[in-house]
Order: structure tokens, then sequence, then C-alpha cells
């Protein structure tokens, strides 16, 4: 597993900063074995690093539950903790019994921010210990799967941040955290382009005040890292969107040199004509004081160019004020980067190219150049990015990004949100354009339009699909669609036999015969903390050994670590194969371990035997830095589903089983 930039690493099991004699911060791993004392990095406060003996599977994979990493990567913070990862986390405060009571009624995180309230346990007062010149306060601490920047430092003691990494243990947050934020940032981008109307407004600069410095810092890195802006701007420079404009003018007779003859009906009125001269033959008995002319020439002055140069004004603009407040706090090499984008933007703006090229004054919306020509598309598409990356487009997206100090994100359902439009790529790519839906993804707000895909919620995009044989069928994916029982009989054959069910997605390959109306469905649920072991574990015949796991597991497992055990998705997979009507298959993605992890049931070989047509049951490994190898596999399954439905007799009933 692949962890980034990191030029040397350090794991420890215990940490213990201390500001003064009665206040500290002792954190240690709850698992692990206590080493040597060893010399502590550099990070302000820190007293005391014991070193970790006993590692875990993923500490031996390279993310250790407590590190430090020696990076030049200002991206990242240095001391890293790690998701779903339990840890203890003891306090001591220069305050008497009596009142560390009182002032803990004030907040249930106190000492900490409220920002740690869902990962922050106190113990309860009874567990609270006198000592010297204070009073110890234990409690627990885990982010459950929770990843970025979080702050442990003891705000109403003014100790200053104590900021720390929370990593992936799933799989490599320096690398696919990176690319899964990227890769939904795209895709939003490219659905906005396909909506008639505004698809981008200007920054917000007041949001971008307020905005964490390393969030700026965070985003702004994702589009001037790796070279693409920089390609983009190069390329534009190199060949500027331009126009023949042409400009009509009134000239003195004595200076024209190359009048316009269709003008001069329309442009010429009495006051330009004077009795007699030597044009009076041709103007009965009149001579102009001035001919019409038309200037045609190159300018480079269009709404395009004026786009490219309010985004670079506003990115030197950004620059400027990140690397302001980032030395405020007193991160002088992260200041030193932003720097030195900010003298890249300058070098941009510095060509003469620009002088003639006006101010913005409305946003080209429609426009093919920004939307198709190089150069400009990956401009555009680098704004969208920024914007995108400090406020999610959708309403679910920017309670997301609200999250613990406004940098941990949930990565399940950021996983989640990303496999529907892998999904809906690949349908794309099998069937062809998407179809008008009754629920689109997007829905019109205030300036323009707003992505609408939140949990909970059904979304549907529909495609047309037609087949080698000449066939034709309706295919819809929906997000979130819920399958309810129905009492009666449902003559459209669609709904649950029993209980209520709404897997993530769910995609009807709809065909009309003579009979009526087929409807096929294919289900899928996104498993970020799917372990693909556990499942060939359970495969094996070690159903035993994994439910062992979880009864001996000493801590309490909230939903989201229960869901480690996959016992439960693979029955999930069967119940929607058996109890959703007219479905045909019921399929996990995970993203597995960079290994080659797909898994089909009871015939495991990609190649399914023919008289079968394709598996019921089965996971896909749907990896972020992985896409196109596992897009690619995906879509080829659902093109052979396709084509198998849409050969099937016509006559098909569920009862006779021929899927």
């Amino acid at each position: 597993m692949t962890q980034g930039p990191s030029s040397s690493m350090q794991p420890f099991h215990r940490l213990v900063f201390q500001w003064g004699e009665a206040l500290a911060l002792d954190l240690s791993w709850r698992e692990g074995e206590e080493g040597e004392e060893l010399a502590p990095p550099p990070v302000p406060g820190l007293w005391q690093a014991i070193e970790e003996r006993k590692q875990d599977e993923f500490g031996v994979r390279g993310i250790p539950p407590i590190c430090w990493r020696d990076t030049q990567d200002v991206l990242f913070e240095a001391l890293q903790l790690r998701e779903a990862t339990p840890y203890l986390l003891d306090v001591t405060v220069p305050l008497s019994y009596e009142e560390a009571i009182r002032q803990a009624k004030s907040s249930p995180t106190w000492p900490f921010s409220r920002a740690l309230e869902k990962y922050y346990r106190r113990d309860p007062e009874r567990r609270w210990k006198d000592v010297p010149g204070g009073v110890r306060i234990g409690g627990s601490l885990n982010f459950g799967s929770s990843v970025g920047i979080a702050d442990l430092g003891l705000a109403p003691f003014r100790t200053g941040p104590v900021r720390v990494e929370v990593a992936c243990a799933k799989f490599g947050y320096f690398d696919d955290l990176r690319a899964l934020l990227d890769a939904l940032a795209e895709e939003a981008v490219s659905l906005l382009l396909t909506v008639e109307g505004p698809t981008f407004a200007p920054l917000d600069w007041n949001e971008l005040e307020d905005a964490d410095p390393l969030a700026l810092l965070f985003n702004l890195r994702r589009i001037m890292g790796g070279g693409g802006l920089e390609n983009a701007v190069e390329t534009v420079l190199r060949a500027p969107h331009n126009v023949m404009r042409s400009r009509e003018t009134l000239t003195l007779l004595a200076l024209a040199t190359q009048p316009a003859i269709d003008l001069i009906p329309t442009r010429l009125s009495g006051e330009h004509l004077r009795p007699g001269g030597p044009l009076e033959s041709l103007f009965r008995g009149f001579t102009p004081t001035h001919l019409p002319e038309r200037h045609v020439a190159e300018t480079f002055d269009t709404p395009e160019n004026r786009f490219v140069k309010a985004v670079l004004l506003d990115l030197e603009r950004l620059t400027e004020d990140l690397s302001r407040r980032l030395t405020l706090a007193k991160k002088p090499l992260s200041a030193r980067v932003v720097q030195v984008w900010g003298q890249q933007v300058q070098d941009w703006l510095s060509e003469p190219f620009w002088r003639d090229v006006g101010e913005l004054r409305h946003l080209p919306t429609n426009s093919q150049v920004l939307q198709r020509r190089e150069g400009y598309k990956d401009i555009l598409a680098a704004d969208l990015s920024l914007q995108l990356g400090l406020r999610l487009p959708w309403k679910r997206g920017q309670e997301l990004a609200d999250g613990l100090d406004g940098q941990l994100r949930p990565i399940s359902e950021l996983y989640e949100y990303w496999c529907f439009f892998v999904l809906r790529a690949c349908l794309r790519e099998v069937c062809g354009p998407e179809l008008p839906s009754p629920r689109p993804l997007f829905k019109e707000v205030p300036g323009g339009f707003g992505l609408d895909l939140q949990q909970g919620k059904q979304s549907q995009v529909k495609f047309q699909y037609a087949s080698p044989c000449g066939r034709s069928a309706t295919v819809s994916l929906y997000y979130n669609r819920q399958f309810n029982h129905e009492v009666r009989t449902n003559p459209e054959w669609e709904g649950s036999y029993s209980a209520k069910f709404h897997p993530d997605y769910s995609v009807l390959f709809q065909m009309e015969e003579a009979q009526g109306t087929r409807r096929h469905w294919l289900h899928f649920d996104a498993k970020y903390r799917l372990d693909g072991s556990k499942w060939k574990a359970v495969l094996r015949d070690a159903a035993e050994e994994v439910e062992n796991d979880l009864v001996e597991t000493s801590l309490p497992l909230n939903r989201e670590q229960r869901d480690t055990y996959k016992r439960g998705d693979l029955y999930k997979m069967h119940t929607y194969r058996d109890a959703l009507l007219g479905t045909r298959g019921s399929y996990v993605l995970f993203p597995g371990s960079g290994e080659d992890e797909t898994i089909f049931l009871r015939h495991p070989t990609e190649e399914y035997p023919a008289n079968f047509f394709f598996p019921g049951v089965g996971v896909f490994q749907l990896r972020p830095s992985a896409t196109d190898v596992h897009r690619q596999r995906l879509r080829s399954f659902l093109e052979q589903v396709f084509l198998q439905l849409a050969q099937a007799p016509a006559d098909y009933q569920e009862e006779l089983g021929y899927f």
C-alpha cells in the first residue's frame, strides 16, 4: 500500500503533551505494546514519545495508529492518527475537582472543541482523579470512518492547536483519497456542464476568507499541483481564442482608402453631402464629405478569454491572501509553497496578450469554447473543481464538508456517491447519452443549478439500450430507490415479496413484449469497509471464525464498524436477489486492497458458464486509483448482462428461473 511522499515514518504507541506543571494531554493507542522512550518529533508542546512495539495489520502495511511522517508535503499534517481506531485520551487540567465538574457542564467534549462531539467520549466524573495541582480526566477517541485534519488542542486553556492527520485504514489515504475527491469533483463538473443555464459562479470571497487555511491549501494544491492548470494556461497562451471583429467608421473623403460601397446608402445622410465637388457625377450633383469604411481585425477580447483572465486574477488574489494567513498561523513552509504558486500566476498574467482582454461582465454559460476547446475546458474544470472542493454543490455535500473542524468527511458516504457516478458512466458507455428523467440529478437554485443527490432520496437517470440483435430496452439507474411490499397483486411485477428494501443503486432493464412489459433488476451496494478476505473466509466455510471475531471484540461497535464483518453483507445480497421481484443479480462494490479481488459466487471465474448466463450474487472491486481497470470490468459485465436479457425468451416468467 503506497503512502505518498513520506521520506521517513516513526510509529508511536503514546504521546504526551505538556504545557506547564498541571496542564497535559496523554494520547495512546488502546491496543499494541508500549516500547522505549524516543526523542519526540518537533511538535509544539510535545514532551514525551513512546515507541510502538506491536503493530497490527494496517501498521504493517504503512498506516500505524500513531506516527510522525518527516515529509515536505505541506498538504498533510506530519503527526498522524488513523480512522476507526480506538485511542485513550487523558487530560490533566489545573482545576479543582469541583471546578472541573462545573466547567464540564458547558460541553460534552470539554476541554476539547465541540468539533470532536461525534468522536470523543469523556469518562464519567466518578472516574476522574485528583492529581498534584489539578484533576485528570479520562476519555476515549475514535474517528470512525472520517478522515482529514482534527485539532486536539485544549481551547479553554489556550494551548494552541494540536493538529493531527486522520488517515484512512482501508485504502491509501495519501493516494486514493485525493483520487476519490478529484473524481467526485470531475464528475460533478461534467454534470454541471450538461445543464442549460449558469454552470459556474464567481468565488464568494467572504466564504473563502472564513474557510480554514489548510482547507484552502488542500483544494488549491489539487489544481496547482501536478501541472494540470499550468499545461492548460500554457495551451491558451500558445493559441488563444480569437474572433474577427468588424468595425464601421465614417472617414473624411481625403483620408478614405477602402470605402465600403454597400454601407453608403445606410450610413450617409444629408449632413454628409455638399453641392458640386469632384464626385457630383456619382451622387447626383453632390460630393460627400465622408465615406463609410469597414475595418476587419483579429481580436482576443472574447468572453472566453475574459473568463480565463478573471480566473487567474482570482487565483492571484487567493494566493496572496492565503500566504498571508498561513504566515500568521506560523506555517512558513506552506506559505512559501503558496507564494511560489502566486508567482506562477503573476507570470501568466504578465503576458502582453492580456492587455487587450477586458473585464468579465457576464458569464459565457453556454460557450462551446469553454466546454470543448483544449486548455479552456481544463481551466473551467479547475475553477469549478476549486469551488466544489470548498463547498460541494449539493445539500448533503455541504453537510459533509462541514464535518469535524471543516476537514473530516465520512469517507464511506463519499465513496457511495462516487460509485453512483461510476455506474452512470458505465451505462453511458454501454447505452449512449442519457434521456430526460422524471427525477433528475439537478434542481434549480438561485443563480443556476445544484446537484440534488443525497442518501435516502431517490434519483434517476435513464438510457436507451440497443442490442446487436436489433432489440431495444429502456435502462434506468436509480439511487436509493425504495422497494415496498405490495399486499395486493402488482401487475407491473416490481416491489418486494416481504419487507421494505432500498439498495444503494438499482438498474432497471425494461423491454416491451407482446405479452406485456418485462422488467429485470440489478442491485448494487457500496461497501467502503468491506474486507475481501473475510468474504472469501465465509465462502470457505470459515463463518465460525468470523463470528468469533465479532463476539470476542472488546470494543463496542457502531454501525460502520460492524460492517467490517461481512457475513451480513453476503446475506443482504442474497436477500435482494430473492426478495425483490424481477431481480437478476445483487452485487457489492468495494475498494479492495490493491489486488484483484472481484468475487463471483457459485462460479468464481469471471468467464461464467454459458448455460448460467451471468452470476446472481458477487462482489466487484472499484478502487478510485484504479478506476479505468475496474470500471472496464464492470462495464463489460453490464454489457454482457444486457445482451443476455435482450436475447431472453419473450415468454419469460420469474418462476421458471431462467436467470
